[in-house]
């Protein structure tokens, strides 16, 4: 998304996958009610990120579910990491 856990823009390193990968993450928002699992779909059946199809091997949801936690607004990062490491 180029933005950090306050919602400020950042330059992305480059990456190889950048180009396929940037514009669906520009679909997601911070602020905006959104289908995370609807526009991540093409990312997690994307073979060349993951290795394997993440719905064929039964990982989508959750995946999608962490990343619906981890753009839920601001601060969302933090408070995931927080979540899952404490």
């Amino acid at each position: 998304m180029g933005l950090d856990d306050e919602g400020n823009a950042f330059e992305l390193s480059s990456d190889p996958m950048l180009e396929e990968v940037k514009p669906i993450a520009d679909k997601l928002s911070l602020t905006e009610e959104q289908n995370v699992a609807e526009i991540i779909a093409p990312l997690l059946k994307n073979e060349k990120i993951f290795g394997l199809d993440l719905y064929e091997a039964g990982l989508a949801d959750q995946v999608a579910a962490y990343v619906k936690e981890l753009t839920e607004g601001k601060g969302a990062i933090r408070k995931t990491l927080k979540k899952y490491t404490a």
